[in-house]
């Protein structure tokens, strides 16, 4: 099998296992339950978020239920409906208020720290499946026939193949041309760990100049 064929065969494992591979870490996972309940193709949208919210938040989910249940208590014991009802108003605001306060801790912490992205490039410890990153890596590596040095721009070039892409520098606000032509950019060793597999961090850092703050 040639080369473009495999690649084509990878499009076809990309598109038949793309919920596995995108892995959430667990402190964004109950938001990317969310997500994903809400652009459901069938069972999306509000009724979708409902019906994945007592797993997403088990805990905040659990304790509204306990208050509610000391509600409906203190209805029969009392005899009063209307207090009774109160407390179930009151324990489901309460459990909503803290799935709230939950959800704005994970964007305005959580999300910050893992560069605004819910799933980091890596394979998750309780993932069943590689993660995107981690099985895009190994595809390259199987189609090119690589074991240790990643394929480059400088590979694809011996064979007649002439790559060229393009893309947009948010810090300087302008488009560069990759490969890159200039020498102004760096990247940070810890931060490429989080996100790629180690042997491709590791020959970056081999070929690389290390930059002195």
């Amino acid at each position: 099998m040639t080369g473009f064929e495999q690649i084509g065969d990878v499009a076809g494992e990309l598109a038949a296992g793309m919920r596995d591979l995108f892995q959430p870490t667990p402190a964004t996972k109950p938001l990317f339950e969310l997500l994903l309940a809400a652009v459901d193709q069938y069972k999306g949208g509000m009724k979708g978020i409902v019906r994945v919210v007592p797993r997403a938040f088990f805990a905040q989910t659990l304790t509204g239920g306990v208050l509610g249940l000391c509600a409906i208590g203190l209805w029969i014991t009392s005899g009063d409906w209307a207090l009774g009802v109160l407390g179930l108003l009151l324990a489901g605001m309460f459990c909503m208020g803290m799935i709230a306060f939950t959800v704005r801790r994970m964007v305005s912490d959580n999300l910050l720290r893992q560069d605004f992205g819910l799933c980091l490039g890596k394979t998750e410890p309780d993932g069943k499946s590689p993660t995107f990153g981690d099985w895009i890596a190994e595809k390259i590596y199987q189609i090119a026939g690589k074991t240790v040095d990643p394929l480059t721009v400088r590979d694809l070039k011996a064979h007649g193949i002439e790559l060229a892409t393009v893309t947009t520098d948010l810090s300087s606000g302008r488009p560069y041309r990759l490969p890159l032509q200039t020498k102004i950019h760096v990247f940070s060793k810890a931060e490429f760990e989080r996100l790629f597999p180690a042997k491709i961090v590791g020959y970056l850092c081999r070929v690389g100049e290390k930059h002195e703050d």
